[in-house]
């Protein structure tokens, strides 16, 4: 009604914004060590020198400093040291010490041992970002800087649509009269505290690692406790009453009666500040904090099928807490005031599904499926009611409405018997008093993503080409194909409409703010948002354009000397030392933890005998193959070089299982269940198998 009288509330113009132009430096150098006492204990601990520092420096306005006391000139930098330290703890070992996992293209599922402990502690620091520094380069309250116009009540020009469309000469730069109050000229200053500091936290973590009845379990704790996070206050604010609101519990509101328009409810902030020559006066600093407490427990059982080859399930319970004030979050009084209330990030209970079906012949689907616990938000009153000079920050004061308007009334009646039951459930706990910061809690929600592996050997793609569909948050296609239009928001996220209230008027002889309920309070229903989660399906092919890795190796170990290489060619023995790197030495990793093993004098003198034994006959094997790529000339045929190093390759590697299924001979049983990698790895291998660890020859 009021667009089609033609009377606005309020009228806003940005008259000057100049370019916006920052740049700021980050540096960090990290030094560590990691202590092994065995291959079960090891201690990792370091430190890191971080230093951040903005590169550009906004204008010094005198006024403003002599006024306020603000400085628009900062230009804060950092340094600081942040000290790590890590723990890993093999209890009870297994064969393998857990450093090994199974792979397949349906799903990972690890070789852990029996019992590990996990842990850590240390202080972690962001970067700063030089957008901090964008506005108060533009916002220092000299000329030329960032300048709005703010037209309120009477003081609203005349809108003239035709004008407007035919030319910016006709939109008016300054307001339409009104007391001074109602109009707002003045520059807005944007600053940094001179002890602003980027964002650190103190991150600790424990956890632990077991199979019980086959059954994978991982339990971890972390905790955070975050530090110099951003925060800003107005030094403009003066923060002194007017008057208070004896209906909304003695809610104190910062302008005068005369600031705000009564047929609208528009407030005016001029009011409200310390020197009527600035507007508000922001200035970013790191006084906020939270802290975060998370347990995660992750299941991973047997399938006991080869069609399932993965199920893993993790539960995570958390909280978050957070100190912040009214001008970053929402306020009922002083915005000045810091108050320590559920963050907004403070999802409690979140569950995550991994699952891994392998159809056979090359067909395989993985799935992951995430659901979590509503999120938190604050019922709002749309506007600003408190004249701090920030619109929708001002938290409402929840009531059936005993002395308001009977349509309020009835409004009012109607969402609490019809709202969601969670919204419901928040308002009547609220009742008769201004809602708490993050009172309430939007539904759960879930997302679902899933991949459709396909066989690669239908296009009779070459070795290492893959070929997957990937399917995008299914749950939303299916809520199209399945309610068409009228969608029910089926792995949408769900952010529930905070807002209570939108003021209607402004009552001045009974001081007090008349307003209409928002009959979606707390309704999460996608038609009424512009937020969606898409749902997308992605054909992907992974195809290697280049030669396979094996003939890439075989290319770079003879490349000197050969085709107008200058450098003199590899000898055969430096290509036998070259690929005996390709199957590491099953001995020489079990006499390098032979205290752990404890492994006695006369088994050492066997270990040793036999390893001689096996050296020669792997050196014997990478000799004829070595041998034989030294007679190469410049041009040779790479398909039977190729097959001759492969399986020399095969060789070895078989050569080493037979070694290790023949360490019975040597070591007692309780030894055999502790082997190391790749020793423990072989003799889980029963037959002849193509191995592989790529090294790369320089």
């Amino acid at each position: 009604a009021d667009l089609v009288a033609g009377q606005p509330a309020t009228f806003t113009r940005t008259l000057i914004q100049p370019a916006r132009d920052a740049a700021a430096f980050n540096g960090a150098l990290g030094v560590g060590s990691i202590y092994r006492r065995s291959g079960f204990f090891a201690v990792q601990y370091g430190v890191r020198l971080e230093a951040n520092r903005f590169l550009s420096r906004p204008d010094a306005n005198t006024s403003l400093a002599q006024s306020l006391g603000v400085r628009t000139d900062v230009s804060p930098a950092d340094v600081g040291i942040s000290p790590r330290i890590g723990l890993r703890w093999v209890y009870a070992k297994k064969s393998n010490d857990g450093g090994g996992a199974s792979f397949t293209q349906f799903g990972t599922r690890n070789d852990e041992v029996r019992g590990v402990l996990r842990g850590g502690i240390g202080e972690f620091r962001s970067f700063i970002d030089p957008v901090t520094m964008a506005g108060p380069v533009a916002a220092t309250g000299l000329a030329g800087s960032t300048l709005r116009l703010l037209c309120v009540g009477d003081a609203v020009p005349v809108p003239d649509w035709d004008g407007y469309v035919a030319g910016s000469a006709a939109i008016p730069g300054a307001c339409a009269g009104g007391l001074p109050t109602l109009a707002d000229r003045t520059p807005g200053v944007r600053a940094l505290d001179p002890s602003y500091r980027p964002p650190r936290s103190w991150r600790g973590n424990l956890s632990w690692s077991a199979r019980l009845l086959k059954t994978d379990i991982t339990v971890e704790g972390i905790a955070s406790v975050n530090r110099a996070q951003p925060s800003s206050v107005n030094a403009n604010f003066a923060g002194a009453p007017r008057f208070v609101m004896a209906a909304e519990s003695g809610r104190p509101v910062y302008v005068t009666v005369s600031s705000i328009a009564s047929s609208t409810g528009a407030v005016s902030p001029v009011a409200s500040r310390r020197d009527s020559a600035f507007g508000s006066v922001f200035v970013a600093g790191s006084a906020a904090r939270s802290t975060s407490t998370q347990l995660r427990v992750t299941l991973t059982p047997p399938t006991g099928s080869k069609r399932l080859s993965l199920v893993r399930t993790t539960w995570v319970v958390g909280q978050v807490r957070a100190t912040e004030n009214g001008f970053d979050r929402n306020t009922a009084d002083d915005p000045h005031r810091f108050e320590t209330a559920v963050g907004d990030l403070d999802v409690r209970h979140q569950f995550q599904v991994q699952g891994a079906l392998n159809l056979g012949k090359g067909f395989g689907i993985t799935m992951f499926l995430n659901a979590t616990s509503g999120r938190p938000y604050t019922p709002i009153v749309g506007g600003d009611i408190n004249g701090d000079g920030i619109s929708g920050n001002d938290r409402a004061y929840v009531t059936r409405g005993a002395t308001a308007d009977p349509a309020f009334r009835a409004a009012m009646a109607s969402l609490l018997a019809t709202a969601p039951a969670r919204a419901r459930s928040c308002l009547t706990q609220s009742l008769e008093r201004i809602a708490s910061r993050n009172a309430c809690r939007g539904p759960w929600q879930a997302q679902l993503n899933t991949q459709l592996i396909l066989p690669a050997n239908w296009l009779r793609l070459k070795q290492y080409t893959s070929l997957g569909l990937f399917i995008e948050n299914p749950l939303a296609g299916i809520d199209r194909l399945v309610n068409g239009n009228n969608i029910r928001g089926w792995g949408a996220p769900a952010f529930a409409d905070p807002l209570l209230y939108s003021v209607r008027s402004f009552d001045p002889a009974n001081r007090r703010f008349e307003y209409d309920v928002n009959p979606r309070f707390g309704a999460t229903d996608p038609r009424l948002s512009t937020i969606r989660a898409p749902f997308r399906v992605t054909l992907e092919l992974r195809a290697p354009f280049g030669a396979p890795l094996p003939q890439q190796q075989l290319a770079r170990s003879l490349r000197d000397g050969r085709d107008g290489d200058t450098r003199p060619r590899r000898s055969a023995d430096d290509l036998r030392k070259l690929y005996a790197r390709n199957v590491p030495n099953i001995y020489a990793g079990i006499l390098s933890e032979r205290d752990s093993l404890l492994i006695t004098t006369a088994q050492v003198a066997q270990l040793e005998a036999a390893n001689r034994r096996y050296s020669a006959s792997a050196d014997s094997i990478w000799l004829g193959m070595a041998s034989y790529l030294t007679s190469l000339g410049d041009r040779y045929n790479a398909k039977d070089a190729l097959t001759r190093q492969e399986a020399a390759v095969d060789a070895v590697w078989e050569l080493a299982r037979n070694e290790a299924w023949g360490l019975d001979a040597i070591l007692n049983p309780q030894q055999i269940k502790l082997l190391p990698w790749p020793a423990g790895y072989l003799r889980s291998i029963k037959r002849t198998e193509k191995v592989r660890i790529r090294m790369f020859i320089g």
